[in-house]
């Protein structure tokens, strides 16, 4: 039988079959970018979020997105799909052991709003929340498991290759269950029609979700109080303590000699004939005690009396004095009025008290001491400070507590830093007051409230 094909002729037909499987395939390639209606998205730039705050479960969170568009296009919608990987799947931050929907990131349209958008053009994006369309799923349908939130507009204008940012406000973060982080990776595409039909760009981006650091402390209870005698310098020296620990341990003030023809108060100036030693006396005071201080004082009684009369008085040593305390021939001093009214010691009238010419706030940051009643106040009853006020207050209005309840002399409403209260002792004898050596121990006490 003839071979009625040749091996040229083979070689001929193969060529041809090949030839024509060659031309369909070129066909349809070159028919494929006609029959497609969605772009090959370019990759955007520069691209971030920044978190309002990356705790776990922190509600009302504001993602705001910067991107730098790779095409100049126009974008009338966007999609930005919140997944636990940047690729594959995209399954909600937040699933791992078995949450409940609470517990996952919340995009839904319950929570999250489209805020600004800053671009090329200035027309408002407004949420999708429509039915699926395209590249945007809406299927949970507002049931807060969407992993996807989607925005559009009406905006045909071309936007310029160039950066943007948009802000999505009102993300719940999800609730770290089983680590101690989440990732919150977001899935960005942008559109050139509002049917999230035609991709323009895309790009992932990622926001950290972890625990937040707890610092404690404690700040303790302080309370630095102290009293003592402090010389007076003169006029223009205004040298005190800087605070408790530099104040001298001096506790003697003498007021020199007392008589019935000029009345004396601390400091009072030493000179060759009247023994006095040109001290007066402060109560320092520095604590944090929120709800303020109070300095009281009392004055101790003469233990070594032969009796209970006027025991808390200025008076001698031992002294027997008498029952009635106007009595002027005894060695006991009259004492001024309580703090509620106090007394003027004027010449030939006995009297002893105590007054607090002003409040040295100097030295510390506060100015809150104060509230001094009256009788220890002086007779302009001010207590503000100035250059040298122990020698500028020139009254002599005194109080005494001649009592064992300590009485208020000051106090603050709130903290107290290094401020001190000075304090001027005044005497005035009568013509039939006897001689001798008078003296007084008086106890100071700082409350503070907390």
């Amino acid at each position: 039988m003839p071979n009625i094909f040749s091996s040229k002729d083979l070689q001929t037909g193969y060529q041809r079959v090949i030839l024509g499987l060659l031309i369909l395939v070129l066909a349809v390639a070159g028919l494929t970018p006609l029959m497609s209606s969605k772009a090959s998205a370019l990759t955007l730039t520069s691209r971030k979020v920044t978190v309002s705050t990356s705790g776990a479960d922190a509600t009302g969170t504001t993602y705001s997105f910067a991107f730098s568009a790779a095409t100049a296009s126009p974008i009338q919608s966007m999609s930005f799909q919140f997944c636990n990987t940047p690729l594959g799947t995209c399954v909600l931050p937040g699933t791992d052991g078995s949450p409940t929907a609470a517990e996952k990131i919340d995009v839904s349209h319950v929570t999250a709003a489209p805020g600004a958008f800053t671009g090329t053009t200035g027309t408002a994006f407004a949420e999708y929340t429509g039915a699926d369309a395209g590249g945007c799923d809406q299927s949970d349908g507002g049931s807060g498991v969407a992993t996807q939130f989607c925005v559009t507009r009406t905006e045909a204008t071309s936007e310029a290759a160039a950066a943007k940012t948009f802000v999505i406000s009102g993300i719940s973060n999800p609730i770290i269950t089983n680590t101690t982080y989440e990732t919150v990776y977001v899935r960005i595409v942008t559109y050139s029609d509002t049917a999230f039909a035609t991709s323009v760009d895309s790009g992932i981006v990622a926001a950290g979700i972890t625990q937040q650091l707890t610092v404690n402390g404690r700040v303790q209870e302080r309370l630095e109080f102290c009293v003592a005698a402090i010389d007076d310098g003169g006029a223009t020296d205004t040298t005190l303590p800087a605070a408790c620990s530099a104040a001298p341990a001096t506790t003697t003030i003498d007021i020199g000699v007392v008589d019935n023809v000029t009345p004396v108060k601390a400091p009072v100036t030493a000179t060759a004939t009247n023994g006095s030693n040109d001290d007066y006396g402060i109560a320092m005071i520095n604590t944090n005690a929120s709800s303020g201080v109070v300095l009281t004082f009392f004055a101790e009684a003469d233990a070594g009396a032969p009796d209970t009369d006027q025991e808390r008085s200025f008076k001698v040593d031992n002294a027997n004095c008498d029952p009635v305390a106007s009595t002027l021939t005894d060695q006991c001093f009259q004492s001024a009025a309580a703090g509620g009214t106090g007394t003027t010691i004027t010449s030939a009238n006995e009297r002893f008290g105590l007054n607090i010419p002003c409040i040295m706030t100097t030295q510390g940051t506060t100015s809150n001491m104060g509230s001094v009643p009256v009788g220890y106040s002086n007779t302009d009853a001010n207590t503000a400070n100035d250059l040298d006020c122990e020698n500028d207050d020139v009254g002599f209005l005194f109080a005494w507590n001649d009592t064992s309840t300590a009485a208020t002399l000051a106090s603050s409403a709130s903290v107290v830093d290094d401020e001190i209260v000075k304090l001027s002792f005044g005497a005035s004898a009568a013509a039939t007051t006897p001689t001798g050596s008078y003296t007084v121990v008086t106890t100071y006490i700082a409350t503070p409230t907390f």
